[in-house]
């Protein structure tokens, strides 16, 4: 297996085996509905790393920064390690430094389509169709396969706080295999609505109409479940106290031909 991380932004972006590349860059992302940071862009919307310090060995890789989004402060962590010729191992801390609304963090995994064309995760099985549809996963790992070999994302820990943890798989356009491991603020959490054209938000009260199932069951992230096109969205910001902490922790397995290839 060879890796190859970019020195400034500190994303995985090349993982090689037997000279075949079978991803594109990834990273992490944090948002709050108000804004988001990407560690790809180094940026987002509404968002600026107040600190961003990088570092990358032969074999491992840092990222340590203080993220600043809409009314949050957040200090995040990012490690990734090679554990043997044929597994990677990740993890993603989070820790608030003042009262932080946040709705959600993902630990990002990118796959080239082309070579992985299959995902495989309990008994879903799928072909990339480009069609952007999110599907939250039963299973905690997923394995995309190719004719080269296959590798296997799984998570394996996860400090969850005031979110729930899922992993989804979505066919992004543009031949990728998008899949997260995800920390997302629950319906407990402070409820938003989002214009999606011009990204306005409303906080809806408690008890108030839209708080109220079945409403609230249908605007529930509608875009992710079963309405890509839907002009409004409902969700949720949890609200982190300072010095709460959330994490998350995986490892890729390289398996079939491309294991046995890995050296």
């Amino acid at each position: 297996m060879k890796l190859g991380v970019d020195s400034v932004t500190g994303c995985v972006a090349e993982l090689a085996v037997g000279g075949v590349q079978c991803i594109h860059p990834w990273g992490f992302e944090v948002g709050n509905w108000r804004s988001f940071f990407s560690q790809q862009m180094v940026g987002g919307l509404l968002s600026e790393p107040r600190e961003w310090d990088v570092h990358v060995g032969p074999d491992e890789g840092r990222v340590t920064a203080k993220v600043h989004l809409a009314g949050a402060l957040l200090a995040i962590e990012s490690r990734h390690q090679l554990v043997g010729p044929c597994a990677l191992e990740r993890t993603l801390t989070m820790r608030a430094m003042k009262p932080s609304p946040v709705g959600d963090l993902a630990m990002r995994y990118v796959f080239r389509a082309d070579v992985l064309p299959v995902a495989v995760s309990g008994g879903l099985r799928l072909g990339h169709q480009s069609v952007n549809r999110y599907r939250d996963l039963t299973e905690t790992s997923i394995s995309l396969q190719g004719p080269h070999g296959a590798v296997t994302v799984e998570l394996t820990g996860a400090q969850v706080g005031p979110f729930r943890v899922v992993t989804y798989v979505r066919d992004e356009p543009g031949g990728r295999w998008i899949v997260h491991h995800r920390l997302i603020a629950t319906e407990a959490g402070m409820l938003v609505i989002k214009r999606i054209r011009d990204n306005r938000l409303w906080e809806v009260p408690p008890g108030s109409f839209l708080s109220r199932w079945p409403l609230r069951r249908l605007l529930w992230l509608c875009r992710e479940r079963y309405w890509p096109r839907a002009p409004y969205q409902m969700g949720a910001n949890a609200l982190l106290v300072p010095g709460a902490a959330v994490s998350l922790s995986s490892r890729l397995t390289l398996s079939g031909a491309w294991a046995e290839r890995a050296d």
